[in-house]
């Protein structure tokens, strides 16, 4: 069952979301346990829970011990056996942390992974924005509560508090409600094992399946690069001429420096973050400039022109001018204009793609933390040039390659989004009695 929150303007309040989930479990107590003993019940009715805590971060000496220290950002639906800090006895005794068995539940109440969950591989202690939930002893199964927690977790947090950074509290967690098997008037803990086993037996036949996709898709982007690398390679077997990108060039010059706005008037102002890392345009968030006819001109972009970004992260990436709108393009890029009698754009570019063009650049780049490259650096990579009729037969064919690709990845991710779907379908079934 889906729980339809009731909102307070925008945003949930937790009175809200423990009388309708109350509401919804009294309509179905009767259903469910006269069909497979099955009844929702409030969790904090099962479970005790805490929380843990900080050490001062300015008493050194309070760090760097033998205690595991967890902090939320560790709790990935995982087990967890290291941590990436620890604490001292000192720092465990002047702090509200304290230590937790192995084999407790965690789950994250407010940071980047709110919602998630871990259990303890080892005694460790936790900061204050991570729940630990003790079962009462032979009443529900950690694990249970586990699974059905990651199944709620969307509606857990749209009940939680915090706006922009959703949190949740020990109150929404102990107010959860939740179904159980019932027996002989008793929460059936042998059920809920069963259920957990199943559960896991079928998720992991599921990631088992996922990691195969993964594995999938890994060939499939290497697809692409063998192409590239065999066409590329060894250009005086194939009676190829071999060109500098400056001699296949008829103008090259860095771009504009300007200060834009995302105000609609002026000429269409190409920056660098405009560029993805597959060298794809993406204008969701474009910017424009003011100036002169003049300067218009003298940086303007033409279909069949290349800009190579020359900082950063992106240093080398490339993208093929394909643009309907009159635009310039911004500083940290470097235009090449082609001698188009020479060569075809598209195989300039698809060649500015290849291991052969990027194993040129990394000796070419200069800098350290972050590596660029320059006009001359990039003039003198060398680039096989075949006869204008073979390029078009290489493009025609890396083009239909490249859709081939696409589709392949368009439908591995279409496959992990139904192995998702799976997964909820399976929870859902766990916690319906039905599995």
């Amino acid at each position: 069952m889906v729980y339809r929150m009731v909102s307070k303007g925008s945003q949930l309040t937790l009175d809200s979301f423990t009388k309708k989930a109350k509401l919804e479990a009294k309509n179905v107590i009767s259903e469910r346990s006269s069909k497979n003993g099955w009844i929702w019940v409030r969790l904090g009715d099962f479970v005790e829970t805490t929380s843990g805590g900080t050490p001062l971060r300015s008493r050194k000496e309070y760090f760097g011990g033998n205690i595991p220290w967890v902090k939320s950002g560790e709790l990935e639906d995982n087990w967890i056996f290291s941590t990436e800090e620890t604490i001292t006895e000192e720092g465990l005794r002047n702090s509200n942390a304290k230590i937790f068995p192995k084999g407790t539940l965690l789950v994250a109440m407010y940071g980047a992974t709110v919602g998630k969950t871990a259990i303890l591989g080892v005694d460790a202690a936790t900061n204050q924005a991570v729940c630990a939930i003790f079962p009462k002893k032979d009443l529900i199964d950690p694990f249970f509560i586990r699974y059905f927690i990651i199944w709620k977790r969307d509606e857990l947090i749209k009940s939680s508090f915090g706006g922009a950074q959703p949190n949740i509290s020990q109150t929404v967690i102990r107010n959860l409600m939740i179904p159980l098997p019932f027996k002989d008037g008793k929460p059936d803990i042998e059920e809920q094992r069963r259920v957990v086993a199943r559960v896991e037996e079928i998720t992991a036949k599921i990631e088992q399946a996922k990691k195969l996709r993964e594995d999938a898709l890994k060939e499939t982007e290497k697809i692409m690069q063998t192409a590239l690398h065999q066409i590329f390679s060894k250009p005086e077997q194939k009676g190829w001429v071999v060109k500098t990108l400056g001699e296949i060039s008829k103008n090259v010059r860095y771009g504009l420096t300007a200060k834009s706005t995302t105000t609609p008037e002026g000429v269409l102002y190409i920056r660098i973050t405009d560029i993805d890392s597959e060298g794809n345009l993406k204008l969701s968030d474009p910017h424009y400039v003011k100036i002169d006819a003049a300067t218009a001109e003298k940086y303007s972009l033409n279909n069949g022109d290349i800009l190579i970004a020359r900082s950063g992260a992106t240093a080398g990436k490339a993208y093929l001018c394909e643009i309907k709108n009159k635009a310039v393009f911004a500083s940290y890029m470097i235009r090449f204009r082609l001698k188009d009698d020479i060569v075809m754009p598209k195989f300039v570019f698809y060649f500015l793609q290849s291991p052969i063009y990027w194993e040129q650049l990394q000796m070419n780049k200069i800098g350290g933390a972050q590596p660029n490259v320059n006009a001359k650096n990039l003039q003198n990579i060398k680039i096989p040039v075949p006869p204008i009729e073979q390029q078009q037969r290489i493009v025609t064919y890396l083009d239909d390659l490249k859709k081939q690709v696409s589709l392949l990845k368009k439908y591995q991710i279409e496959t992990e989004e139904k192995f998702n779907l799976m997964v909820e379908t399976v929870l859902k079934m766990a916690f319906s009695g039905k599995l």
